[in-house]
């Protein structure tokens, strides 16, 4: 739980019954939601230009950069978080990491619900999950 002045400074909104339930689901390893992307270009892309797409999106969508905390009743709040976007390398293979992702939860309390895990190029996938985004 944060200090009472810097949760008073933070908080955005409270979740609502759906997010409560998606959050307890969540914590609980069930139904941990991924979501697989494809996309397909004429020229292969540059990790540069990837991860300043990302940057660039990280800065201009503030809900990339929230989490989720915990009030004196124990009331759940969607609070702003002034964190770096969080860039993790993986030397592993697609379905190890997709198969990882939907079995460990990721603490929403410390944020943020956003995450990059860069990983080597296979197929050009990209995996998303509720809290992180994985680029093959």
């Amino acid at each position: 739980m944060a200090t009472s002045s810097d949760f008073e400074e933070r908080k955005l909104r409270k979740l609502s019954p759906v997010e409560k339930l998606i959050q307890f689901c969540h914590d609980h390893t069930v139904n941990v939601t991924v979501y697989c992307l494809t996309i397909a270009t004429r020229s292969p892309l540059q990790r540069s230009s990837v991860h300043s797409a990302l940057l660039h999106l990280y800065r201009k969508l503030p809900n990339l950069r929230v989490c989720i905390d915990e009030d004196r009743n124990g009331e759940l709040w969607l609070c702003q978080e002034n964190i770096l976007l969080k860039w993790l390398t993986s030397p592993e293979d697609f379905d190890i990491v997709y198969i990882g992702e939907t079995r460990k939860p990721h603490d929403a309390r410390v944020g943020p619900l956003w995450r990059v895990t860069d990983m080597p190029a296979q197929k050009g996938r990209i995996l998303t999950q509720n809290s992180s985004i994985i680029i093959e």
